[in-house]
């Protein structure tokens, strides 16, 4: 939160292994692991990136989860 973003955005979660997010191309622009962190909210700038929209992978050790980002600046 929020969607859509002006570029700074909250992932509010438990239990995840890695944040990574891909452009509509498919490449990845931003991968985070985070070991030592079992919930909380992590906040991502993306300010710098193009105007668009952004697949976000959360993955942990029960599957992973995609969600889509828009980032309007």
């Amino acid at each position: 939160y929020p969607n859509p973003t002006n570029g700074i955005f909250n992932i509010d979660f438990k239990r995840v292994n890695t944040i990574a997010i891909f452009n509509t191309m498919g490449i990845n622009v931003y991968s985070e692991k985070n070991e030592n962190e079992t919930s909380g909210i992590k906040t991502i700038d993306l300010s710098s990136f193009a105007n668009g929209i952004y697949i976000i992978r959360v993955s942990n050790e029960k599957g992973v989860s995609n969600h889509k980002l828009i980032l309007n600046k």
